[in-house]
């Protein structure tokens, strides 16, 4: 029981501590004196156009949602073929353009983007006859990319 009361004196503290901070007198003195770029009325400040660049590499790890087979095999299961997915393989990038007009509080602003999105997927497939020379071994390594404006 003892460690529940410490826990409540000591929020009870931290409260009382920050009350007496929100009742102290905060006021900063105003230090920009005479600087033109301070005064409400300045034009500059009220009207800007904005221009920003942006970049940068993305990784893109997919998610498998249905398995779909390419050869049907006919004595074995078809998971046996199911595709491997190599995530966070194949750096892709984007790269875009932040176009921004602000007037006196409100912004309007266009922002192209070019993007890429790339995985990687293996398909191992075998295949053993009853002899030894028949056998078959085959490897692909796909590599998709999807390239788009947004």
């Amino acid at each position: 029981m003892l460690p529940h009361r410490l826990l409540l004196a000591a929020l009870l503290g931290l409260v009382s501590v920050q009350g007496a901070l929100a009742q102290r007198d905060r006021s900063v003195p105003n230090f920009a004196g005479d600087n033109p770029f301070n005064r409400p009325d300045n034009e500059f400040l009220q009207t800007q156009w904005w221009l920003g660049f942006k970049g940068g590499l993305n990784l893109t790890e997919p998610v498998l949602l249905q398995s779909q087979y390419v050869f049907s095999p006919i004595d074995y299961e078809a998971d046996r073929n199911a595709s491997v997915y190599d995530a966070w393989s194949e750096p892709a990038f984007h790269l875009g353009l932040d176009i921004t007009f602000y007037h006196k509080g409100m912004s309007i602003g266009f922002q192209p983007n070019y993007r890429q999105q790339a995985y990687t997927y293996q398909t191992d497939l075998s295949w053993a006859g009853d002899a030894e020379s028949e056998r078959l071994s085959v490897t692909y390594r796909h590599r998709d990319a999807v390239d788009y404006i947004e």
